[in-house]
């Protein structure tokens, strides 16, 4: 007796869980479609979201000596003249040392450790937007070897700061050549086009998902009742018991499809969001 209370308990369990879910479905919807209010950008936070690193410049001349210059583009749309543009850098291990993420400039003032701050106010004018080129000059021949973080950041008219990913370097590695202008804003040219391509093959996948989303759900959601009833009712007529197992066995099967069709129905959206941001 006690085994079959058992059983119809799994049975009611089950059913709940289904009901449930499939209940639940059609609310879904793609992270990045769901309304969420956001507070209103500050002004940096609106430019750095729209820089890009174009590459590095290194070299050696009669008036700078040895030098490693990063270049950061910022588009005329989003640029302004109120705002300052500056590198903060150190050796990379600082930042490491220090354990930090975001907001370097208080973070090492608390810890009372060394970083040098570059002002941007120089900068070359580029299509549709400044190229800022800043760095190290006159280099020691003991600072070759050690790599540095260069971290791009805008502080707008009301204090607000807001960093740019850091960018990691050392002199005596491959990377960065001496550039002419012409042939930085080659750079610059190829990489905003190929950032171009990309971001639109996310809008696609965005406007592809976020369209035919509600159907998909709606779909899944009515296959999941359909199949739960019918596994139900089977398992409530079973007469054998291997039939009750083999009916409670499809049960399971439907309870592991149902979180795996959620892991896919909030993973693929904050995949596709993520890959937004990235590109962004």
């Amino acid at each position: 007796m006690e085994k079959k209370k058992s059983n119809y308990s799994f049975l009611y369990i089950a059913l709940l869980i289904v009901l449930f879910i499939a209940t639940l479905m059609p609310t879904i919807k793609p992270t990045y479609a769901q309304e969420v209010e956001q507070s209103e950008k500050t002004q940096a936070l609106t430019i750095i979201d729209e820089v890009s690193f174009i590459a590095w410049r290194k070299g050696e001349d009669v008036e700078s000596g040895k030098f490693l210059v990063a270049c950061f583009y910022v588009p005329n749309e989003v640029y302004s003249a109120e705002c300052s543009y500056n590198v903060f850098y150190c050796p990379k291990v600082y930042l490491e040392r220090a354990n930090a993420t975001d907001d370097y400039i208080k973070i090492f003032q608390e810890k009372n450790m060394q970083y040098i701050n570059i002002p941007g106010a120089k900068y070359q004018t580029a299509p549709n937007g400044k190229v800022f080129r800043m760095g190290i000059a006159n280099m020691r021949d003991a600072n070759l070897d050690i790599e540095f973080a260069y971290i791009f950041y805008v502080q707008d008219k009301d204090g607000n700061i807001e960093y740019f990913t850091p960018q990691y370097a050392k002199y005596n590695s491959d990377v960065g050549a001496d550039y002419s202008n012409e042939e930085l804003l080659e750079i610059l040219d190829q990489k905003l086009d190929m950032d171009n391509n990309f971001k639109g093959i996310v809008t696609k996948l965005e406007e592809l998902v976020d369209s035919v989303w509600l159907y998909v759900v709606i779909a899944c959601g009515a296959v999941v009742v359909v199949w739960g009833a019918y596994l139900g009712v089977k398992v409530i007529i079973a007469k054998k018991n291997d039939e009750k197992v083999n009916a409670k066995g499809m049960i399971k099967g439907l309870v592991i499809g149902i979180v795996i069709m959620f892991i896919f129905a909030l993973g693929a959206p904050l995949l596709i969001k993520g890959l937004n941001a990235w590109v962004g």
